[in-house]
């Protein structure tokens, strides 16, 4: 039940995923749900929530409930500044299960390809010079960050669906997860065009040459020295 006075205060967590932090934000802790949290690992992680397997103090979700009926994070005594860990589920996949878990990359494929979508986009944009001329370095940088996480995300996807264990009959799932994971490579490739191409546009920069040879090897470092010692010149 909620603590009196809980139930406007937000909830701030921070989750561990293979060694790595992420944090997530509830605005209202008495609204907030297991299912909730579960939506928002797959966000940082890209983990489908019937992968997922969440700990918190003892208590164990495998997979976390996602329905109507999920849990309220404060009954299960969860409090701003609380840590808990994910990893990746060993528990067998039932066939529904494995369909279910197919139809949601599908839904996250399409998410992962307008973010990439919107961030060439962007990219092209500051290439045409509708960024200031200061700021076209770090506008690169973070698109190229951007990148590179949305194809940490389309590869996580593509290991969910190649373990899932498919009866030899299934063609439909079969046919539906091949046809997934081939148009998320597909999305990998342009990840890295995306990068690669902003790795070039950086290395070409005249700020660049200011940062050192030791900087040379990856842009963003140098674009970093860059900006924080704007007036050191060679």
């Amino acid at each position: 039940m909620n603590d009196s006075g809980n139930e406007t205060k937000p909830l701030d967590l921070t989750g561990v995923y293979e060694g790595q932090e992420f944090h997530v934000n509830f605005p209202r802790i008495d609204t907030a749900t297991v299912a909730d949290l579960a939506r928002e690992v797959h966000q940082h992680t890209g983990l489908q929530p019937l992968r997922q397997r969440i700990e918190y103090r003892g208590i164990v979700f495998d997979p976390p409930d996602t329905d109507k009926w999920a849990p309220l994070l404060d009954d299960l005594t969860f409090r701003s500044g609380d840590r808990f860990d994910v990893s990746r589920s060993a528990r067998p996949v039932s066939e529904v299960e494995a369909m279910l878990t197919i139809k949601e990359a599908d839904v996250t494929l399409q998410t992962l390809t307008f973010e990439l979508e919107a961030l060439a986009e962007k990219r092209d944009r500051v290439h045409q010079g509708f960024a200031e001329t200061g700021n076209q370095l770090t506008a690169l940088a973070e698109i190229r960050q951007s990148a590179d996480l949305v194809k940490d995300k389309l590869m996580v996807l593509i290991k969910d669906l190649n373990a899932l264990h498919l009866d030899h009959r299934n063609y439909e799932g079969q046919a539906r997860r091949r046809e997934t994971v081939d148009s998320a490579q597909r999305q990998i490739d342009k990840c890295v065009d995306v990068s690669a191409n902003i790795f070039h546009k950086l290395a070409q920069s005249q700020q660049l040459a200011h940062a050192g040879a030791l900087y040379s090897c990856d842009p963003l470092l140098a674009s970093a020295k860059q900006r924080r010692n704007p007036k050191r010149s060679s």
